[in-house]
Formats: structure tokens, C-alpha cells, sequence
């Protein structure tokens, strides 16, 4: 058989976009001399659609458009869609094989994730049976993402109670297994995924052809990396990384080829940049807007969508106080020149001046603090917003995880946008990717990147009068919310026990900011966005008082 894999980016809700990206899909298949074609997992009404199952528009919507995708697609077909079930939750997340204008069966994804990012039994029933086509005397065993994480350790637990579709295609005895998956990009599930996808051909003794989505929506990263193993569990061939793509397998004539060895970095950068792209695009916009500081995440944010939305689309700006150095300055400028972005300066002092002026009387008789500090802040988010509602452009926040994670950003000043790119990427990473941004020649101005980060709120500030050194911190904080290890056993790995203190501390008290902050890309298992589930009250691991 000659498997068609159609890696392809979709749009939650667009029903018509991506029923005509699946036929596009399926006819330059065809053309490519593939027997059928595979696409992702909800491909046809976009991944992932959270509580949108639950209405019956939307499930009405799934209905036409797969009837209508079948009648009209030149090649038969393995697609992923929702459908109407007679349910608790009134959905199942199914694939619909379709051949000769119709659709001649349906499988429904039996293992349902509810860790993480995950909440798939809110919005659709279990399946119960495997499933199986017989195509050309050929027998196609068909699997939906999840369906196999029950060979993982990690997650195996989960499913203790429900037999494995894996399980239940041994006694099939298949010619092929698919795997159609709208499964998440990290370093780590990368990894686990390749390990998982072996074990499932060697078990089933059977060729795996594994479809995954590409794209980034909402908090989601879907790198695509779909592929072909062969029985004996070698890898015979991967598609594109962070692109659409399109490739013919022929289970005949599989022949073991070299994967490349992932580079962190730099499949970092392109998830970053595919996520940012996806998230404006797919919200209706064409123009972000961004404050340009002349620091590195600034820099690095405003690099990242001249990449992926043009320059001529990305309007930075820059807004200094009485405190911005004139090196800062002179950086921003440098950077809008060599992105070839649309710039402009705008002093923020009278802004501050006159918010000053007006809270005196209520003021009179306390010191200066942090609060005068946080109204540039502010003043920087209103103007950006008025940007933003005047030329259509949505703010990009650019606050990393290290700052994030301690607080050291301000509500309603440099946490206001509509995205924030690299909010699940810790500082020492942001400095990295700067200079794989600048591997083909500079783009982020190398004083940017070597001098000491600073929020430029008083006189010769710099970050690390209020923080540990950032590879000292994002050691510990790496610690402590990634591998959940107590103060001990942090202390133990050589840290002084104040700093461990220090830090911890601020990370517990930040939660009320952590949760007001913009859509972010999910790019570690501990992301900040969605999927983290703690309360807001309630005793923490340090007494502390609230500061909004």
C-alpha cells in the first residue's frame, strides 16, 4: 500500500478552510501516487475545540462538513473529525474512513487524556472497540493519539480501568497501524513519542503510519515530525518539522533512514515563531504592536514576529522614561533598522509626571517605593493599547518565565497584550535564542544581548539587585516547577538555602499575577498558562502579603 500522509495546519471552527485543505491535500496525493490518503487528528473541525463539542451548531457544522468532504474528496481517506454521540458529554472524537463518496466506517478515540494541558472527558465519550478497515485485502488498524500513551509508563496508570486499543488490535493481526495525532511539542514528549511509536509497531508486529497536526492554536504547539516505522521498529521516514507537508510511503518497500538528532534551540525558536504566527493569524489580525526597551526579550519577541508575520506587520515602538539610558534607546533603534520594522518614539516622562501630579495629595507623606516604579510600567501598556485599538495591531507581551515565575513584571503594564511568546521560556533561553536569531548575521544588536538586563524603573537599576544571577535562578526555579523538588532537596544541589528561600517565596506569592497573564505557546510540561490548576487562596508555603 502507498500511504498518503497529509501534514497539515488547521483552524479551530473553519469548517469550509479546512474541509478545502484536506481535498487540496488529498488530490496533490493522489498526484504523488498514494492509494489513500491520512490526515490529523480533528482535522476537519480544527484542534483542539474544547467546550465547542457541547454545542450542537458546532456538531451540526461536523456533520455537513464531513458529508460533504467525503462526496467530494478525490482519494480515499482516513479523516480526523468530532461527531455526535448518544453520550454524557454528546461528542466523540472520531476518524472517518471514506471511500467512493461516502463514508464507509467510523472509529471512536478510546483513551481520553485528563493531565496537563488535557481535558478531553469534559469534552467528549469514550470509545469502546478497536478499529479495523480492510482496504485492497489489506486490514488497517486505526488509533487516535492518546490511544497509544497507554504503553507508556508515565501515563499507563491512567488508563488501568480501560483495555488498550493497542491491546485490542493484537488479535487483529493488521497489516498497518495509524496513528492520526494532534499531539503537543516539547523536547520531552518528542522523545517519549519516538520511543512510543517504535513499541507499537514491534507489538503489533505491523508497519505504524503516524499523522500528526502542525500549528500552533491557543496555548498548543503541534510540530507535525509525522512518520512512518516499519514493523521491526525503525523509522523510514519523517516529514517537516513546524511546516505543512506532504509525503508518499510505501509499505512494500520501507527501508530504515537516519533521523536528525533534535536541536533544542533551534526547534524552539521554530515553535515559537510558528506559535506566534498561528495565534495573530488565526484571531483575525495581520499587525502585532510591541514596546521596544532595548533589552533582549523585547528584542528577541520583536525578531520572532518580523519572522513570522513580515515587518512590514510589526510595529515597535519605543517609550522611554527619565530613566532610560541612552544606550537602551540607541539599541532600540538599532534593532527596528535591522528588522526593517515600523518604528516610533515615544517618551512616556510627562505621561508619569502627570499620573504623579494627580495622586500627590492621596500620596502625601509616603516615601517613594515600587509604586511609582510600576506607573511607567503602565504608562507603556496604555500607550501600546491605544495602539493597538487605533491601527488593529494586538500587543505582544514579552515577558519571559523567569520573571513570570518571581514576579518581576507589572499588572496591567508589561503583562498587557494579547500573546505572550515567550512567556514559557526561561531567561537563560531567551539569551540563546538571541543568538541563534543572529546565526546568519545580527539582527538583535550585540550590546543587547552582553549587557546587564535591567527594567531601566530607577537610577542604574539592574535586575540582579532584586534576583539572583539568572542561571542561578532558573536553576532553582527549573527545580523547583519542573522536577516539584522541595527547598531541601534544591539546597541540596549546592544552593545557598536564603537564595532557594528568597526564590521560593516569590514564586508562591505570584500566583494572582501568574494568572492574569496573556495566552502563552505550552512548550514545558509546567507552563503557566493553561493546564495549571492551583488556587489563588488558601496558605501557601510562606506567610506573604498581597501587593496588587
Amino acid at each position: 500500500m502507498k500511504i498518503g500522509i497529509a501534514q497539515i495546519n488547521t483552524t479551530t471552527g473553519d469548517f469550509e478552510g479546512n474541509s478545502r485543505k484536506i481535498l487540496d491535500a488529498a488530490k496533490k496525493l493522489k498526484d504523488m501516487g498514494a492509494d489513500f490518503a491520512v490526515f490529523p487528528e480533528l482535522a476537519l473541525c480544527g484542534s483542539i475545540p474544547k467546550d465547542k463539542t457541547k454545542s450542537e451548531n458546532f456538531l451540526n457544522e461536523n456533520a455537513r462538513a464531513i458529508e460533504k468532504t467525503a462526496r467530494e474528496i478525490l482519494l480515499p481517506a482516513f479523516v480526523g473529525f468530532a461527531r455526535r454521540s448518544g453520550g454524557a458529554i454528546g461528542a466523540f472524537n472520531s476518524a472517518a474512513f471514506i471511500e467512493g463518496g461516502k463514508i464507509k466506517s467510523v472509529y471512536d478515540k478510546c483513551l481520553l487524556p485528563n493531565y496537563g494541558i488535557f481535558d478531553e472527558p469534559r469534552n467528549f465519550d469514550l470509545g469502546g472497540k478497536a478499529g479495523v478497515v480492510e482496504f485492497k485485502g489489506k486490514k488497517i488498524g486505526i488509533t487516535i493519539c492518546e490511544d497509544i500513551w497507554s504503553l507508556d509508563p508515565q501515563t499507563s496508570a491512567r488508563y488501568a480501568n480501560v483495555q488498550s486499543p493497542a491491546d485490542m488490535l493484537k488479535d487483529e493481526h493488521c497489516d498497518l497501524v495509524l496513528n492520526i495525532a494532534s499531539s503537543l511539542w516539547s523536547p520531552e514528549n518528542e522523545a517519549a513519542r519516538f520511543s512510543l511509536l517504535k513499541n507499537l509497531a514491534k507489538r503489533l508486529n505491523a508497519p505504524v503510519a503516524f499523522c500528526n497536526l502542525v500549528g500552533g492554536n491557543d496555548e498548543f504547539v503541534c510540530a507535525g515530525e509525522s512518520a512512518v516505522i516499519s514493523k521491526g521498529g525503525e523509522y523510514c521516514g519523517m516529514l517537516k518539522k513546524f511546516a505543512e507537508d506532504f509525503a508518499v510511503f510505501d509499505t512494500e518497500n520501507l527501508a530504515e533512514r537516519e533521523i536528525e538528532k533534535p536541536d533544542r534551540i533551534a526547534d524552539l525558536y521554530e515553535a515559537l515563531k510558528m506559535s506566534l504566527g498561528d495565534f495573530v493569524r488565526k484571531s483575525g489580525f495581520k499587525k502585532v504592536a510591541l514596546g521596544l526597551s532595548g533589552g533582549i526579550d523585547s528584542a528577541l519577541v520583536a525578531t520572532l514576529a518580523c519572522e513570522a508575520l513580515g515587518a512590514e506587520n510589526v510595529i515597535g515602538v519605543s517609550l522611554p522614561s527619565k530613566f532610560s539610558s541612552g544606550h537602551s534607546v540607541k539599541d532600540a533603534e538599532d534593532l527596528a533598522k535591522n528588522l526593517g520594522l515600523s518604528y516610533g518614539n515615544i517618551s512616556i516622562a510627562k505621561i508619569v509626571a502627570e499620573t504623579e501630579g494627580a495622586l500627590a495629595k492621596i500620596f502625601a507623606g509616603l516615601p517613594r517605593d515600587v509604586t511609582e516604579e510600576n506607573l511607567q510600567s503602565r504608562a507603556r501598556g496604555l500607550i501600546l493599547m491605544a495602539i493597538s485599538n487605533k491601527l488593529g495591531a494586538m500587543v505582544l507581551a514579552t515577558g519571559n518565565k523567569s520573571e513570570c515565575a518571581v514576579g518581576y513584571c507589572t499588572l496591567y503594564g508589561d503583562t498587557c497584550g494579547g500573546f505572550a511568546p515567550i512567556a514559557d521560556v526561561y531567561k537563560t533561553d531567551v539569551f540563546r535564542l538571541a543568538r541563534h536569531a543572529n546565526r546568519f548575521g545580527e539582527k538583535i544588536p550585540e550590546n543587547t544581548i552582553i549587557k546587564p538586563p535591567s527594567a531601566e524603573l530607577r537610577p542604574n537599576q539592574k535586575d540582579s539587585d532584586s534576583l539572583p544571577e539568572y542561571d542561578v535562578l532558573d536553576a532553582i526555579l527549573h527545580a523547583y516547577i519542573e522536577e516539584n523538588l522541595p527547598v531541601s532537596k534544591i539546597v541540596e544541589k549546592g544552593f545557598e538555602r536564603g537564595v532557594v528561600e528568597d526564590v521560593v517565596r516569590k514564586f508562591e506569592r505570584c500566583e494572582y499575577k501568574r494568572r492574569q497573564l496573556p495566552p502563552a505557546p505550552r512548550l514545558t510540561p509546567s507552563s503557566f498558562g493553561a493546564g495549571r490548576r492551583v488556587s489563588l487562596t488558601g496558605v501557601k508555603n510562606y506567610e506573604f502579603r498581597q501587593s496588587f
